[in-house]
């Protein structure tokens, strides 16, 4: 959909989390759905909002979520993003977390070099990753 400020799109995401205790066969341990929107501002910058609900299924919680992120290109080779979640049950689903991270293409849209930070509010310290991710899989 052509908007003033840029193209936008709509998708939607739902997902199940499964654990297998020690003591137990596998069961559901978390559901969620989430409204996705996406807004292609330029040909560099895109901004995403997702909007939804988590349910845990153990104590029968359910949270509101809300993420945002921003995504920069500022190079044909190079993505930086800043992106921040959040839910209204921070004692259940934990505090928002805030990430920042780079992707470098090796090989475009297929093969990232990735480097990112995290830290949730109410944690001390933040967590680091480097990861190598495949990507542009397609069926």
């Amino acid at each position: 959909m052509s908007t003033p400020l840029g193209e936008l799109t709509f998708g939607l995401k739902m997902a199940a989390t499964y654990d297998h205790p020690s003591d137990a066969g596998w069961r559901c341990a978390e559901r969620s759905v989430l409204a996705l929107a996406t807004l292609q501002a330029s040909d560099s910058v895109t901004a995403h909002v997702n909007l939804g609900a988590a349910s845990e299924h153990e104590g029968g919680n359910t949270a509101s979520l809300l993420n945002l992120a921003i995504v920069w290109s500022p190079h044909d080779r190079m993505v930086l993003f800043a992106e921040r979640q959040m839910n209204d049950k921070r004692s259940v689903f934990g505090g928002a977390v805030n990430t920042v991270g780079a992707r470098w293409w090796l090989a475009k849209d297929r093969w990232g070099l990735d480097l990112t930070t995290s830290h949730q509010s109410g944690v001390g310290s933040a967590s680091w990753t480097l990861g190598l991710g495949w990507y542009g899989v397609s069926l």
